[in-house]
């Protein structure tokens, strides 16, 4: 028992060292486009300095609470102002993303992002003050995973849309023809998502209590979510050209 404590405990901390170096790429790899791209694919790298440097200290504060340089409470209250900040990045990425289609290809996803966006928000808001009943979600686990599936399909719509848009636009796109199909990986990864949540809810619902494997498989799942982000903006640097527009 002791040696499986162990392998948990190192596994986590890999986990974590993985996370801060995925984070720092990201950082990194959006700071070159910003820096040497064609202004309008200068939109796309503005949301992943902001992400990096986030989930950078995001990470750092995870791993020096693992290592007992950190206490709970202040875990606890960077957790608490995440939330905001990742809506805010969230936004920045939506905004910089729709941007560079509305002004490369004339596609206007304004609206109907944003109002799958602010879906996103709203109905989680209305589930935690009673839209649904005790008769739907009996536990708060049940709750939470229910209300993370929900955002997790709005998530998908939304991305959906902006997938479709740069796949109608490859033939004619020279800078980076390939978006499209790259932000299907990433589309997948929030569908795999919306499964786990799924699963767990309904494993509750069924069994009365969590799914054994749960923490793992979100070890798993939350580690491929930050090396997943990197592939848009390798691809977008391994591109030829700095400012040329086509």
């Amino acid at each position: 028992m002791s040696s499986d404590t162990d392998i948990a405990a190192l596994l986590l901390l890999i986990f974590r060292v993985v996370s801060i170096l995925g984070s720092l790429s990201l950082f990194a790899l959006g700071t070159v486009i910003v820096c040497i791209k064609e202004k309008l694919v200068k939109l796309l790298g503005l949301p992943m300095i902001f992400s990096g440097i986030y989930n950078l200290i995001w990470g750092s504060y995870k791993l020096a609470a693992l290592l007992g340089q950190a206490g709970e409470d202040q875990l606890g209250a960077l957790g608490s102002a995440s939330s905001y900040i990742s809506v805010a990045i969230n936004i920045l990425t939506l905004v910089c993303t729709c941007t560079f289609l509305k002004k490369r290809y004339g596609s206007n996803l304004f609206l109907p992002c944003g109002l799958i966006f602010l879906g996103q928000l709203i109905i989680p808001l209305l589930i935690a003050n009673g839209l649904f009943q005790a008769k739907i979600i009996e536990t708060p686990n049940e709750h939470i995973y229910f209300v993370s599936f929900l955002q997790t399909l709005f998530a998908i719509a939304g991305e959906i849309i902006i997938i479709l848009a740069f796949l109608r636009n490859r033939e004619k796109e020279k800078l980076i023809p390939y978006t499209g199909t790259i932000k299907i990986i990433s589309t997948s990864l929030t569908i795999i998502y919306a499964a786990y949540f799924i699963t767990n809810a309904l494993y509750i619902r069924t069994n009365g209590t969590d799914w054994p494997h749960l923490q793992g498989v979100y070890y798993v799942l939350e580690l491929i979510s930050q090396l997943t982000p990197l592939i848009l903006p390798i691809y977008i640097v391994s591109r030829p050209g700095r400012t040329q527009e086509t």
